[in-house]
C-alpha cells in the first residue's frame, strides 16, 4: 500500500471517528432535553392564567410522556380509602378530590425524570408526591392567592434548576435537599399568613414514604392533599401552622413510647418518637425564624 492511499484511509477513519463523536454528542444532548414541555409551565406559570379552556384540557392532561402510566388508581380498595379521607376532609372544610382538567397541572408528569426518589413504575416517587400534591388540593385557583403563587412558584423555580443544569451539561436531575429548598422558598413567598415549610424530615415521608402506596395500587392523591391541607396551608398564620405540627409532633411521641414499651414495638416506636421530637425542635426553631413571637407579645 503507498503512502499516499493510507494517507487516504487514515483521513476516512478520523473522518468516520469524528462523525461518531457528534452523533454521540447528539444523542446525550437529546437524552438531557425535556421530551417535552409543560402545558401547565407554558400557559399558566408563563401565561399568568388560571385555567385552561374545556378544549385545552382534553388535549393537554393526555398529551404528555407519563400521563398513561400516572393515571390516578381506580380500585375498590384505594377508592374506598380516598372516600374515607375526601369524606373526612369534606366535613372540615377543605377539598381533596382530584382538581378538574381545566386546573391540571402537568409539568411534574413531563418532567417526571429530573425528580429525585426510587422508581415506581418508572417514575421517581419525587414525581408521584409532587404530581400528587399539586393537583389535589383544591384551593386558590385565582392568580395571587398563596395557594395558587405556590404552586406556580414550585414549577417555576424547578424548571430554572433543571434548565441550569441541563445547559452545563449536566443530567438536570434534581435533589431531595433541591426540592425541600423550593418549598421552603415558595412558602416564605406565597403572601398568606406566613406559615412556613414544614421540617425536612417530613417532607422526606412524603416523597420517599406515602408514593409507595403507589406500588400497591392505592392512590395517593388524597392522602397527600389532606397532608398539606392540615400542615402546610399557606393561608395559616405561624402560630397556626406551629400549633397544628405541635399537635402532630405530640401523636407521634405518644404512639411511637407506648409502641416502644413492647419489645416487638420497639423497633418501629423508637423512630416515631425520634420523628415527633425532631418535628417538635424544627418546626419551632422555623416558627421562631419567621416570627411567631411576635404574634404573642
Amino acid at each position: 500500500m503507498s503512502v499516499a492511499n493510507l494517507t487516504a484511509r487514515i483521513e476516512q477513519a478520523r473522518d468516520k471517528l469524528q462523525a461518531s463523536k457528534s452523533l454521540l454528542s447528539e444523542i446525550q444532548r437529546l437524552e438531557r432535553e425535556p421530551p417535552v414541555s409543560s402545558d401547565y409551565e407554558r400557559e399558566i406559570v408563563r401565561g399568568g392564567r388560571s385555567k385552561y379552556t374545556l378544549e385545552e384540557a382534553a388535549e393537554y392532561t393526555t398529551n404528555g410522556p407519563n400521563d398513561e402510566v400516572m393515571v390516578p388508581k381506580n380500585n375498590l380498595i384505594s377508592n374506598a380509602i380516598n372516600g374515607t379521607v375526601n369524606g373526612v376532609m369534606s366535613l372540615i372544610g377543605y377539598d381533596t378530590t382530584l382538581r378538574p382538567p381545566t386546573e391540571d397541572n402537568d409539568f411534574y408528569r413531563d418532567y417526571a425524570q429530573y425528580m429525585p426518589g426510587y422508581n415506581i413504575d418508572g417514575i421517581p416517587s419525587g414525581a408521584w408526591a409532587q404530581n400528587s400534591a399539586t393537583n389535589y388540593v383544591g384551593h386558590g385557583t385565582e392568580p395571587g392567592n398563596p395557594w395558587y403563587n405556590i404552586r406556580t412558584s414550585l414549577v417555576s423555580q424547578e424548571k430554572a434548576l433543571i434548565d441550569s443544569r441541563l445547559a452545563a451539561g449536566g443530567s438536570g436531575r434534581l435533589s431531595f435537599d433541591d426540592l425541600y429548598q423550593v418549598h421552603v422558598n415558595a412558602y416564605d413567598n406565597a403572601q398568606g399568613g406566613g406559615n412556613g415549610f414544614i421540617d425536612p424530615a417530613h417532607f422526606a415521608i412524603a416523597v420517599y414514604g406515602v408514593p409507595s402506596l403507589e406500588t400497591i395500587g392505592i392512590n395517593t392523591g388524597p392522602i397527600t392533599g389532606a397532608s398539606i391541607d392540615i400542615f402546610n396551608n399557606p393561608e395559616d398564620s405561624v402560630t397556626e401552622g406551629w400549633a397544628k405540627r405541635m399537635a402532630l409532633a405530640g401523636a407521634e411521641i405518644t404512639v411511637g413510647t407506648l409502641m416502644s414499651m413492647n419489645p416487638v414495638g420497639i423497633v418501629v416506636g423508637q423512630p416515631i418518637t425520634a420523628l415527633g421530637v425532631y418535628g417538635a425542635f424544627e418546626n419551632t426553631r422555623s416558627a421562631i425564624d419567621r416570627g411567631m413571637l411576635n404574634d404573642w407579645f
